[in-house]
Protein backbone atom coordinates (compact mmCIF):
# COMPACT_ATOMS: atom_id res chain seq x y z
CA UNK A 1 0.00 0.00 0.00
CA UNK A 2 1.00 3.52 -0.79
CA UNK A 3 -0.34 6.45 1.63
CA UNK A 4 1.17 9.47 0.04
CA UNK A 5 4.34 9.45 2.15
CA UNK A 6 7.15 12.23 0.41
CA UNK A 7 9.44 9.60 -0.35
CA UNK A 8 11.19 8.53 -3.48
CA UNK A 9 12.29 5.30 -2.68
CA UNK A 10 9.10 4.31 -0.94
CA UNK A 11 7.05 5.27 -3.83
CA UNK A 12 9.56 4.07 -7.19
CA UNK A 13 9.64 0.63 -4.90
CA UNK A 14 5.82 0.60 -4.84
CA UNK A 15 4.99 1.48 -8.53
CA UNK A 16 7.77 -1.36 -9.41
CA UNK A 17 6.07 -4.25 -7.10
CA UNK A 18 3.09 -3.24 -8.92
CA UNK A 19 4.66 -3.43 -12.63
CA UNK A 20 6.51 -7.10 -11.55
CA UNK A 21 2.94 -7.94 -10.57
CA UNK A 22 1.36 -7.21 -13.37
CA UNK A 23 4.17 -9.14 -15.27
CA UNK A 24 4.28 -12.34 -13.29
CA UNK A 25 0.32 -12.27 -13.88
CA UNK A 26 0.38 -11.15 -17.78
CA UNK A 27 -1.66 -7.85 -16.91
CA UNK A 28 -0.99 -6.02 -19.87
CA UNK A 29 -4.18 -4.00 -20.16
CA UNK A 30 -3.48 -0.34 -18.54
CA UNK A 31 -6.56 0.08 -17.34
CA UNK A 32 -6.50 -2.95 -15.39
CA UNK A 33 -2.67 -1.71 -14.14
CA UNK A 34 -4.42 1.49 -12.70
CA UNK A 35 -7.48 -0.28 -11.33
CA UNK A 36 -5.32 -2.83 -9.66
CA UNK A 37 -2.95 0.19 -8.36
CA UNK A 38 -5.72 2.41 -7.12
CA UNK A 39 -6.84 -0.71 -5.20
CA UNK A 40 -3.20 -0.47 -2.97
CA UNK A 41 -3.67 3.12 -2.46
CA UNK A 42 -4.74 4.52 1.04
CA UNK A 43 -4.59 7.64 2.95
CA UNK A 44 -4.21 10.99 1.30
CA UNK A 45 -2.73 9.28 -1.87
CA UNK A 46 -6.47 7.60 -2.21
CA UNK A 47 -8.41 11.01 -1.61
CA UNK A 48 -5.97 12.60 -4.03
CA UNK A 49 -6.77 9.57 -7.06
CA UNK A 50 -10.45 9.92 -6.43
CA UNK A 51 -10.41 13.61 -6.52
CA UNK A 52 -8.51 13.53 -9.73
CA UNK A 53 -10.77 11.12 -11.35
CA UNK A 54 -13.33 12.77 -10.84
CA UNK A 55 -12.08 15.87 -12.31
CA UNK A 56 -11.02 13.96 -15.54
CA UNK A 57 -14.18 12.53 -16.00
CA UNK A 58 -15.85 15.76 -15.87
CA UNK A 59 -13.39 17.20 -18.44
CA UNK A 60 -13.46 14.32 -20.81
CA UNK A 61 -16.08 11.58 -19.87
CA UNK A 62 -13.23 9.42 -19.84
CA UNK A 63 -11.05 7.73 -17.03
CA UNK A 64 -7.54 7.59 -17.76
CA UNK A 65 -6.22 4.81 -19.49
CA UNK A 66 -2.66 5.74 -19.62
CA UNK A 67 -0.26 3.52 -17.35
CA UNK A 68 2.80 6.51 -17.46
CA UNK A 69 0.40 9.31 -17.54
CA UNK A 70 -0.88 7.82 -14.11
CA UNK A 71 2.62 7.10 -12.75
CA UNK A 72 4.04 10.79 -14.14
CA UNK A 73 1.08 12.38 -12.47
CA UNK A 74 1.37 10.46 -9.37
CA UNK A 75 5.08 11.13 -9.12
CA UNK A 76 4.70 14.83 -9.98
CA UNK A 77 2.03 15.12 -6.89
CA UNK A 78 3.85 13.00 -4.30
CA UNK A 79 7.97 13.45 -5.07
CA UNK A 80 10.23 16.12 -3.04
CA UNK A 81 9.52 19.84 -4.68
CA UNK A 82 11.84 20.55 -7.56
CA UNK A 83 12.49 16.72 -7.35
CA UNK A 84 10.92 15.95 -11.16
CA UNK A 85 13.09 19.35 -13.05
CA UNK A 86 16.50 18.14 -11.10
CA UNK A 87 15.31 14.95 -12.34
CA UNK A 88 15.15 16.48 -16.38
CA UNK A 89 18.33 18.55 -15.68
CA UNK A 90 20.31 15.61 -14.80
CA UNK A 91 18.99 13.81 -17.88
CA UNK A 92 19.84 16.55 -20.62
CA UNK A 93 23.40 16.42 -19.40
CA UNK A 94 23.40 12.19 -18.24
CA UNK A 95 26.78 10.60 -19.41
CA UNK A 96 28.68 7.03 -18.51
CA UNK A 97 31.21 8.34 -15.37
CA UNK A 98 35.11 8.03 -16.31
CA UNK A 99 35.40 4.71 -14.21
CA UNK A 100 31.71 3.88 -14.20
CA UNK A 101 30.43 0.38 -14.72
CA UNK A 102 28.25 -0.41 -18.03
CA UNK A 103 26.17 -1.85 -15.36
CA UNK A 104 26.10 0.88 -12.92
CA UNK A 105 25.10 2.98 -16.16
CA UNK A 106 22.42 1.24 -17.02
CA UNK A 107 20.57 0.98 -13.78
CA UNK A 108 21.03 4.71 -13.09
CA UNK A 109 19.58 5.50 -16.79
CA UNK A 110 16.68 2.76 -16.21
CA UNK A 111 15.99 4.81 -12.97
CA UNK A 112 15.87 8.02 -14.81
CA UNK A 113 13.60 6.98 -17.27
CA UNK A 114 10.87 5.40 -15.07
CA UNK A 115 10.72 8.43 -13.67
CA UNK A 116 10.26 10.70 -16.11
CA UNK A 117 7.80 8.21 -17.73
CA UNK A 118 9.39 7.53 -21.23
CA UNK A 119 9.29 4.68 -23.07
CA UNK A 120 12.50 2.73 -22.92
CA UNK A 121 11.41 1.12 -26.04
CA UNK A 122 11.78 4.27 -27.88
CA UNK A 123 14.25 4.87 -30.81
CA UNK A 124 14.80 8.22 -29.57
CA UNK A 125 15.74 6.52 -25.69
CA UNK A 126 17.77 3.65 -27.72
CA UNK A 127 20.01 6.82 -29.50
CA UNK A 128 19.86 8.86 -25.54
CA UNK A 129 21.65 5.51 -23.69
CA UNK A 130 23.93 4.73 -27.09
CA UNK A 131 24.79 8.48 -27.07
CA UNK A 132 25.38 8.44 -23.25
CA UNK A 133 28.02 5.23 -23.50
CA UNK A 134 31.98 6.27 -23.66
CA UNK A 135 33.39 7.36 -26.96
CA UNK A 136 35.08 3.58 -27.35
CA UNK A 137 30.99 1.84 -26.67
CA UNK A 138 29.66 4.23 -28.57
CA UNK A 139 31.32 4.35 -32.17
CA UNK A 140 31.91 0.16 -31.77
CA UNK A 141 28.26 -0.43 -30.86
CA UNK A 142 26.77 1.69 -33.33
CA UNK A 143 28.57 -1.05 -36.15
CA UNK A 144 26.68 -3.46 -34.65
CA UNK A 145 23.11 -1.58 -36.19
CA UNK A 146 20.99 -1.89 -32.58
CA UNK A 147 17.62 -2.27 -32.53
CA UNK A 148 16.56 -2.00 -28.51
CA UNK A 149 18.38 -1.59 -25.63
CA UNK A 150 18.96 -4.80 -24.59
CA UNK A 151 21.01 -5.61 -27.20
CA UNK A 152 23.24 -2.60 -26.86
CA UNK A 153 23.64 -3.45 -23.03
CA UNK A 154 24.63 -7.25 -24.03
CA UNK A 155 27.40 -5.98 -26.56
CA UNK A 156 28.38 -3.22 -24.27
CA UNK A 157 29.02 -5.12 -21.21
CA UNK A 158 30.61 -8.34 -23.85
CA UNK A 159 32.97 -5.12 -25.09
CA UNK A 160 34.36 -4.24 -21.31
CA UNK A 161 34.69 -7.56 -20.01
CA UNK A 162 36.95 -8.33 -23.08
CA UNK A 163 38.66 -5.06 -22.46
CA UNK A 164 39.14 -5.66 -18.51
CA UNK A 165 40.68 -9.35 -19.84
CA UNK A 166 43.16 -8.20 -22.17
CA UNK A 167 47.13 -8.32 -20.91
CA UNK A 168 49.18 -5.06 -20.04
CA UNK A 169 52.23 -4.58 -22.11
CA UNK A 170 55.37 -5.34 -19.54
CA UNK A 171 56.65 -1.66 -19.04
CA UNK A 172 60.52 -1.24 -20.26
CA UNK A 173 63.10 -1.89 -17.51
CA UNK A 174 64.82 1.17 -16.85
CA UNK A 175 68.82 0.95 -17.94
CA UNK A 176 71.12 0.45 -14.73
CA UNK A 177 72.81 3.42 -16.60
CA UNK A 178 69.73 5.59 -16.13
CA UNK A 179 69.81 8.17 -19.07
CA UNK A 180 73.63 8.54 -19.43
CA UNK A 181 74.77 8.02 -22.92
CA UNK A 182 71.79 8.20 -24.64
CA UNK A 183 72.03 8.97 -27.85
CA UNK A 184 76.14 9.15 -28.05
CA UNK A 185 78.00 6.65 -30.24
CA UNK A 186 75.19 5.26 -32.63
CA UNK A 187 77.31 3.82 -35.37
CA UNK A 188 75.28 2.03 -38.80
CA UNK A 189 73.64 -0.59 -37.67
CA UNK A 190 76.45 -1.47 -35.87
CA UNK A 191 76.74 -2.25 -31.98
CA UNK A 192 77.08 0.92 -30.31
CA UNK A 193 80.78 2.47 -29.61
CA UNK A 194 81.68 2.32 -26.24
CA UNK A 195 84.15 4.62 -24.73
CA UNK A 196 87.26 3.47 -21.84
CA UNK A 197 89.57 6.06 -20.44
CA UNK A 198 93.48 4.38 -20.19
CA UNK A 199 95.45 7.27 -18.90
CA UNK A 200 94.89 10.41 -20.45
CA UNK A 201 93.92 9.30 -23.78
CA UNK A 202 90.39 8.23 -25.23
CA UNK A 203 89.98 5.01 -26.66
CA UNK A 204 87.09 3.29 -28.47
CA UNK A 205 86.77 -0.11 -27.71
CA UNK A 206 84.79 -0.86 -30.71
CA UNK A 207 87.46 0.01 -33.47
CA UNK A 208 90.52 0.35 -30.77
CA UNK A 209 91.11 3.61 -31.82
Amino acid sequence: MYNGEVNIEKLDNWVRQIEVYCMIQKIDDYVTKIQLASLHLESETLIWWEARTQEILKKSGKIISSWNYFIATLRMNFYPLAYMKKAIMDWKIFRQDKGQSVQSYTQEFRRIYLILGFNLSSKYTLLKYVGGLHSYFKHTILMFNPTNLDEVYFHTTHLESRGKNVPQKPSKKPSKFGDKGKGNFKGNGKKNATVKKEGEKLTCKHYSK
